[in-house]
């Protein structure tokens, strides 16, 4: 049955679903990839789409990520991100509980299917929704790609991320005073190879000037 439910919701959204990064769609019909070893504790079938070579930053509970969804019913969407990344936190329930055990150990620019069961979606009792996208009993899968991992406390890249946010919200000044420095700084060092030429002409000249008296003398 779990096999079946997933085959039924990674098939549709397939068909369905954009590229999560807008690119050209493709003509040719989707393969769809073996999914992963069902693991019971998680209780959601994943199958991963895109791989990357680089796994070295996984997401793992408490990270603070941001990831671009889509999700999917009976061949209809009924979630997605608006064209813009969702920022949220592992654990904090900002999004499906079945979509945060889905993305634990994605690697970063991985992208997933995740077939989340209706009590890891919108049944979970601890959720309560005043408006529900799907009827109640609905499985439903959401295409994720996480975009950004947020570095984790202790890392040097945390301790550095405060410096690059400033930065980064001050690009525009820094950018100006980096052009003007160069300027000022050309700008002097022309002013000062002209000096230099001036006293060495000056000093050129009074040499001139001393031989020609010493010619005189003799």
């Amino acid at each position: 049955m779990q096999a079946a439910v997933w085959l039924v919701a990674a098939a549709a959204l397939c068909r369905a679903a954009d590229d999560i990064s807008a690119d050209a769609a493709d003509e040719d019909a989707p393969v769809i990839p073996e999914p992963e070893p069902f693991d019971p504790e998680l209780g959601v079938q994943i199958m991963i789409l895109d791989r990357v070579e680089d796994c070295s930053v996984r997401v793992a509970d408490g990270d603070i990520i941001q990831i671009r969804h889509n999700g999917f019913y009976d061949n209809q969407q009924i979630d997605s991100d608006g064209g813009k990344p969702l920022r949220l936190q592992i654990g904090a329930r900002n999004v499906l509980e079945g979509m945060e055990r889905g993305m634990l150990g994605q690697c970063l620019g991985e992208t997933r299917i995740i077939t989340i069961p209706p009590e890891l979606g919108f049944d979970h009792p601890e959720m309560n929704f005043k408006n529900k996208p799907v009827p109640d009993g609905s499985t439903v899968a959401y295409k994720i790609k996480v975009v950004d991992i947020a570095p984790r406390p202790g890392s040097l890249s945390f301790a550095l991320a405060p410096v690059r946010e400033v930065l980064e919200a001050n690009i525009i000044t820094i950018t100006l005073i980096v052009i003007m420095a160069g300027i000022w700084y050309l700008f002097n060092s022309q002013a000062e190879a002209a000096e230099k030429k001036k006293r060495r002409k000056s000093a050129v000249n009074t040499i001139k000037r001393a031989q020609k008296k010493g010619k005189k003398s003799d």
